[in-house]
C-alpha cells in the first residue's frame, strides 16, 4: 500500500487530500483504487499570486506540512501538485497525415506515430512554439480527430479517411522558474520530479494541470460530449481562472489578477480592520442579493475602545464596497473570455473556488454576462466545499490515468530513437493517444 498526496497550493490556503493507493485494485474490481485518509486546508506561507515570494517561509511551510502528515500516516509516497493561472501555458496544435482511402485502425495510428518518430520528422517547433519561460511540457491532451479536414470525431477506429487524418492536441507546459522554486523544498526531503503519472516508484512529485483536473471532475458524472459549450470559473483568492469546455474537452483558458483578496482589502480599508476581520465580515454578510437594514458588527484595528465592537449598515457595505468590486471583477472576466471565445455561446458558467462561497455571487455575475451562472455540485460529499473541487478533479484525473495505463499494457512499448529534440514530445503524444482512444 502507498499513500498519495494531492496538493492545491493557493495564495491564501493550501488544500490537500491524502489517499491510500490500493495496489490490488486492478486484480480485484470489488475494491476501491483510492481510500481517503485525510482531507484538510492550511494557511499558505510564502506564496502570493501563485508565485513564491518568500522562499524560506514557503520551504518551512511545505516541510512542516509533509512531516505533520507523515507523523500521523507514516508515509507520503507520491505527491501530485495542481498548477494553473500564469504558471501554466496552454496552446492548441495538431498533427496531420495525408492518406488515400484508408480505413483507420489502432495499428495504423501506432505505425503512423512510430514511423514519423523513427525518421525524425516530428519536430515540436513545427507544431507549436513555447515561450522560453514555459519549456516543460506536462500534458498533451488529444481533443479529437479530424477526418478529411471535415469530420470531427473522438474515436476514428473503423472510419475511412479519403485524404487526411489529423489529431487536435491541447498542450500544457509549466513555468520553468515556478517549477524549479516549487520543487526545492520537496527535493530537500528526498522527492524527485516525474513528468508522468506512475506508481512504479516512490518519492516522486508530479504536476497536474488544473484545466485537465476540472474537466475530469465534471466528466466523472456527466457525458460532456453531449453538452453545449460551458465554462468553469475558479474564483480564487488572488486570481480568477476560466476554463472553457467545448465538445466535451478543454478548449482554452483565461485568467485575471483579481480575486477574493481584492474584496477583502476593500472591506479592510473601508472599515479599518485587518484581513482576517474582513474575511469574517464577508462570511457573515449573507446573500448579497438581499438588501435589508441590518447592522454588521466589526472590530477596527485602531479603535479607542478595543473591546467594544462598532457597527456599520449592511446596505452601505453592499452598495459602496461589495457590489462595485464584484461588478468590476465580473466585467474583467467577461472581457478576458471574449478575447478567446464568444461568451454568448457558453450555456453555463460553473463557479468553484473560495469566491463561490459568497452567497448570491452567481446572480451578480449572471446579470453582467447575461448568461447562466451556477455552482459545481460535487458527487462526492468529501469534496463538497467549493475550495476542494480541484482536489476532486485531481483524484479523478489520477484514477482515469491508472485505469488507462492498465488497459494499454497489452500494447507493446513504442521504441523511439534517441538523439532527437522532439523525443519527449513524441512519447507524450503517443501515451496520451493510447490513453484516450485505445
Amino acid at each position: 500500500m502507498k499513500n498519495i498526496l494531492f496538493l492545491d497550493l493557493g495564495s491564501r490556503h493550501t488544500k490537500f487530500v491524502l489517499f491510500r493507493y490500493n495496489e490490488d485494485y486492478l486484480k480485484n474490481n470489488n475494491s476501491d483504487l483510492l481510500q481517503p485518509l485525510l482531507i484538510g486546508i492550511e494557511e499558505t506561507n510564502g506564496i502570493n499570486l501563485g508565485r513564491v515570494i518568500d522562499y524560506y517561509e514557503y520551504e518551512n511551510f511545505i516541510i512542516d506540512l509533509i512531516n505533520k502528515i507523515k507523523s500521523e500516516y507514516n508515509s507520503v509516497d507520491n505527491i501530485f501538485i495542481s498548477v494553473g493561472g500564469y504558471n501554466l501555458y496552454t496552446t492548441i496544435s495538431s498533427l496531420k497525415e495525408e492518406v488515400s482511402n484508408l480505413e483507420i485502425t489502432g495499428q495504423f495510428i501506432e505505425d503512423w506515430i512510430s514511423r514519423k518518430a523513427k525518421i525524425g520528422k516530428i519536430d515540436s517547433q513545427k507544431f507549436f512554439v513555447l515561450p522560453e519561460e514555459y519549456e516543460d511540457i506536462i500534458s498533451i491532451l488529444p481533443r479529437m480527430y479530424i477526418i478529411d479536414s471535415v469530420d470531427r470525431v473522438y474515436n476514428p477506429s473503423g472510419l475511412l479517411a479519403k485524404n487526411s487524418i489529423e489529431v487536435e492536441l491541447l498542450i500544457c507546459s509549466i513555468g520553468t522558474e515556478y517549477k524549479k522554486t516549487i520543487l526545492k523544498p520537496f527535493e530537500k526531503i528526498s522527492y524527485e520530479f516525474s513528468d508522468t503519472i506512475s506508481m512504479n516508484s516512490k518519492n516522486t512529485i508530479t504536476f497536474l494541470p488544473n484545466i485537465v483536473n476540472y474537466s475530469k471532475a465534471l466528466g466523472s458524472y456527466k457525458n460532456l460530449k453531449n453538452y453545449p459549450p460551458f465554462a468553469i470559473v475558479d474564483f480564487g483568492f488572488s486570481t480568477i481562472e476560466v476554463i472553457i469546455i467545448l465538445e466535451g474537452t478543454p478548449y482554452g483558458r483565461v485568467y485575471i489578477k483579481r480575486g477574493v483578496k481584492n474584496l477583502l482589502k476593500d472591506l479592510s480599508f473601508t472599515l479599518g480592520t485587518d484581513i482576517n476581520e474582513a474575511e469574517r465580515i464577508l462570511s457573515n454578510i449573507g446573500d448579497i442579493q438581499k438588501k435589508d437594514e441590518e447592522s454588521l458588527d466589526y472590530s477596527p484595528i485602531f479603535s479607542s475602545k478595543s473591546l467594544v465592537k462598532e457597527k456599520v449598515s449592511r446596505t452601505i457595505i453592499l452598495e459602496t464596497v461589495i457590489y462595485p468590486r464584484l461588478e468590476e471583477i465580473a466585467n474583467l472576466v467577461k472581457s478576458a473570455v471574449s478575447n478567446v471565445f464568444n461568451y454568448s455561446l457558453i450555456s453555463n458558467f460553473i463557479l468553484v473556488g473560495g469566491g463561490a462561497k459568497i452567497k448570491g455571487v452567481n446572480k451578480l455575475f449572471s446579470n453582467v454576462f447575461e448568461s447562466k451562472f451556477s455552482f459545481f455540485q460535487c458527487p462526492d460529499d468529501k469534496f463538497s466545499d467549493f475550495q476542494f473541487i480541484n482536489l476532486y478533479g485531481m483524484k479523478e484525473h489520477f484514477v482515469f490515468k491508472i485505469n488507462e495505463d492498465y488497459k494499454r499494457n497489452k500494447y507493446p512499448a513504442l521504441k523511439i530513437v534517441s538523439n532527437s529534440n522532439s523525443r519527449n514530445f513524441v512519447e507524450k503524444v503517443w501515451q496520451f493517444l493510447k490513453n484516450y482512444f485505445f
